[in-house]
C-alpha cells in the first residue's frame, strides 16, 4: 500500500519559511534562456544568490554568486535575515537544485527585504 505522511514544510526552513502562502510562491521564473541573459547583463545592481548547502556549491556555481555558507536548508533563514540589507533596491536572481528552495527563498526575499526585482531558474 501508499503511505502518505502530512509535513509543514517539503525542505525544511527550521519553521521560518512555514508560514509564506503558497499564492505568493511560484513567481518570477526564469527560463534558462532568461537567466543566461540575466547573468550577462548583470551590474552592481545584481545579486546572484547560491541557494544551495555548502557542498552542492563545491561541485561548482556561477562566477560571481554569493554562497552562503549553509550545510542545509534550515540555516539559509538566519543567513538572509543577517544579510538582507544588501539586497535593498537590487535585481536578485538565484537557482537551487530543484525549484523549491528558490520558491521559499524569493518569496521571503519579495516581503522583507526592498529588493527591485526577484527572479529565478526555473525547474
Amino acid at each position: 500500500g501508499v503511505f502518505v505522511r502530512l509535513v509543514d514544510e517539503l525542505i525544511s526552513s527550521g519553521g521560518s519559511f512555514k508560514s509564506i502562502p503558497a499564492e505568493q510562491t511560484g513567481q518570477g521564473y526564469l527560463t534558462p534562456r532568461e537567466f543566461k541573459a540575466a547573468l550577462q547583463a548583470r551590474g552592481e545592481d545584481t545579486v546572484v544568490l547560491d541557494v544551495r548547502n555548502r557542498r552542492e556549491c563545491m561541485i561548482g556555481r556561477f562566477e560571481g554568486s554569493i554562497a552562503p555558507p549553509t550545510t542545509n536548508f534550515a540555516q539559509y533563514p538566519r543567513w538572509l535575515e543577517s544579510n538582507k540589507e544588501m539586497l535593498k533596491d537590487k535585481k536578485v536572481i538565484m537557482y537551487c537544485t530543484g525549484g523549491i528552495r528558490c520558491e521559499k527563498t524569493a518569496a521571503w526575499i519579495r516581503t522583507h527585504t526592498g529588493a527591485a526585482s526577484v527572479g529565478h531558474l526555473q525547474g
